[in-house]
C-alpha cells in the first residue's frame, strides 16, 4: 500500500512514539539493572535482577503494543491509533510493583 508523504510521516511519527517510548524504557531499566549487577556487591544482586526483569516486562509490553498497533492499521489504515488504557494502566502497575520491591530491598540493607 502506498501512503502519501504526509501519511507516510504520520506513521512514522506514531512508530516512534508507541514503540520507541516503551523501547527506550525497557533500554534504560535493563542498563541500570545491569550497572547495578556488575559494580556493586552481591547484597545488590536482587535490586539488578528486579529492574532487569522490569525491563523484560516492558519489552514484552512494546512487542505487544507494536503487534496490536500493525494489526489495527492493516485493518483500519486511514484510521489514527491509540495507545489503549490497559497497557498504560499495566505499565503503571508495573512500574509502581517495581517501585515498592525496590523500597523493601533498600529498607532490608
Amino acid at each position: 500500500m502506498e501512503y502519501s508523504r504526509v501519511e507516510q510521516q504520520e506513521l512514522n511519527a506514531s512508530q516512534r512514539t508507541f514503540e520507541g517510548a516503551y523501547l527506550r524504557t525497557a533500554l534504560s531499566k535493563f542498563s541500570f539493572g545491569m550497572l547495578v549487577l556488575r559494580v556493586f556487591t552481591a547484597e545488590f544482586l536482587a535490586i539488578g535482577v528486579v529492574y532487569t526483569f522490569s525491563a523484560l516486562c516492558t519489552v514484552v509490553m512494546a512487542l505487544y503494543c507494536r503487534n496490536v498497533r500493525e494489526g489495527h492499521l492493516a485493518a483500519n489504515p486511514s484510521t489514527t491509533f491509540h495507545t489503549g488504557s490497559s497497557i498504560v494502566a499495566l505499565t503503571a502497575i508495573l512500574d509502581i510493583l517495581t517501585m515498592i520491591t525496590m523500597l523493601i530491598l533498600v529498607a532490608r540493607l
